[in-house]
C-alpha cells in the first residue's frame, strides 16, 4: 500500500490499536528517566527478534500469562546512542542477560552487566508514566543495528496537532520531524502486523497453507534477518509491505507463482499489492513462467483445506488433511500424508515419517 493512502488512518489508530494488546511492557532507562517500552502486535520485543533472527538459538522463554506471551520482562538502557539489554525478569526472578547466553555480534561494547543489542533494527515506542498512571508523553526511538539514529518525544497535545498536519506545516521543522517519526512507526507496525500471514501452495489442484519453522514468508530468506535489506520495509518511500507468496509444486519443484505486499492494520484482512515477479526477480531461474524457489530447504507441513467464515464473520482456514514435505534447494525429496488426528502422530509405524516429524519440530 502507498504510504500516503493510509497515513491519516494510522494517526487515528495511534490511541486505539497500539494500546489494544495490553501486554506487560518492557522497561527502558535513559539517563535518569524510566520509561515503559511498548510491546504488542506490531512491536515485537527487541529480545524476541534476537531469537527469531538467530535460528540456531532456542528461545528459552515460555508464556507466563495472556498479558505476557513472550515470557519475560526485559530492561533496556540507551547510553551514548547505543541500545543495551541490562536485565531480565522471568516470572518474578531477576536475571542478567548472560544467564541466557544472550550475546551481541560486536562484543566490544558488551560486558557482564549489559549486552549491546546490535541485532535489533526497528522502532521502539516508550511512554513516560505519571504518578496517577496517565501518560505524560511518548518517546519514539529508531534503532539500527543497536544504534539510535533518530528520536522524537511527542505529547498528547502534539499528537492532536499532528492529526491535523497539512502541507503548510512542513515549514515547522520540529513538527515535521515528529510527523516523520510517527510515519516511520506506523510503517513499522503495519509491516510486522502482516509479517506472519500464512503463505499458500497448490499441489495437484489442492490448495493449502505452507508451514515451516519460521511463519514468515520464504522470500525473506534472501534478505537480512532484521529485514533492513527488504526493499519494501518501513523505510520505503513508495510502498510498505510484508511479502506473501503463492506457490505451486510441479514436477517435484517448489515454484513461486505470485508475490504480494501485505499492509494495513485491519483485522478483517490485509491491503494487497501484487509485485511483478519477473521484474522483481530479474536474472533468477524461472521454470514454466514461475520462479524456481531454489533457496528453500527444510521440512514443511502443508495443511490442505479452504477458508470459511467463522465467529464474528472473520475468515478462518479449515484444515481437511495434512502432508509433510522434505525440500532441498527447491526440490521435493520426500512427502508423506499425516494422520488426521494429532494424537496418532505418537503411534506412527513409519520410521522415516517419524524422523521427518522430529526434524520439523527441531529445525
Amino acid at each position: 500500500m502507498k504510504k500516503q493512502q493510509w497515513l491519516v488512518l494510522c494517526l487515528v489508530l495511534m490511541s486505539t490499536f497500539v494500546f489494544a494488546t495490553r501486554q506487560t511492557p518492557d522497561h527502558l532507562i535513559v539517563g535518569n528517566d524510566s520509561l515503559k517500552l511498548h510491546v504488542g502486535w506490531g512491536h515485537p520485543s527487541p529480545l524476541q527478534t534476537y531469537f527469531r533472527q538467530n535460528k540456531n538459538i532456542k528461545n528459552p522463554f515460555r508464556m507466563i500469562s495472556t498479558a505476557n506471551y513472550r515470557g519475560h520482562i526485559a530492561t533496556w538502557n540507551i547510553e551514548n546512542s547505543r541500545f543495551y539489554l541490562i536485565g531480565l525478569d522471568v516470572d518474578g526472578t531477576k536475571h542478567k542477560p548472560t544467564d541466557f547466553s544472550i550475546k551481541s555480534e560486536n562484543s566490544g561494547f558488551s560486558n557482564e552487566k549489559r549486552v549491546f543489542a546490535d541485532w535489533f533494527t526497528g522502532v521502539i515506542e516508550c511512554r513516560k508514566i505519571n504518578k496517577d498512571w496517565s501518560v505524560a508523553y511518548t518517546v519514539y526511538y529508531y534503532v539500527k543495528q543497536g544504534i539510535v539514529e533518530r528520536e522524537a518525544q511527542i505529547t498528547n497535545k502534539e499528537l492532536e496537532r499532528l492529526q491535523e498536519f497539512t502541507a503548510k506545516d512542513t515549514t515547522n521543522t520540529e513538527l515535521l520531524s515528529k510527523y516523520s517519526m510517527l510515519y516511520l512507526n506506523q510503517s513499522y507496525i503495519s509491516f510486522y502486523f502482516r509479517l506472519y500471514e500464512r503463505e499458500m501452495v497448490a499441489v495437484n489442484g489442492k490448495k493449502g497453507q505452507l508451514l515451516g519453522k519460521e511463519e514468515r514468508s520464504l522470500v525473506l530468506d534472501n534478505y537480512k534477518s532484521d529485514y533492513s535489506d527488504w526493499p519494501f520495509n518501513w523505510e520505503s518511500e513508495t510502498y510498505v509491505g510484508a511479502p506473501n507468496g503463492s506457490y505451486v509444486i510441479e514436477d517435484g519443484k517448489l515454484l513461486l507463482e505470485s508475490l504480494e505486499l501485505l499492509s494495513g492494520l485491519s483485522f478483517d484482512g490485509p491491503e494487497r499489492s501484487e509485485l511483478n515477479i519477473k521484474e522483481f526477480f530479474k536474472g533468477k531461474e524461472f521454470y514454466k513462467d514461475k520462479l524456481f524457489a531454489n533457496w528453500v530447504s527444510g521440512v514443511f507441513i502443508i495443511n490442505f483445506g479452504k477458508e470459511e467464515k467463522g465467529e464474528f464473520g472473520m475468515m478462518r482456514f479449515k484444515v481437511k488433511s495434512s502432508s509433510i514435505y522434505k525440500i532441498e534447494n527447491g526440490v521435493v525429496k520426500e512427502s508423506y500424508e499425516l494422520p488426521k488426528n494429532k494424537k496418532d502422530l505418537e503411534n506412527i509405524d513409519n520410521d522415516r515419517l517419524k524422523d521427518l516429524v522430529k526434524e520439523f519440530q527441531n529445525q
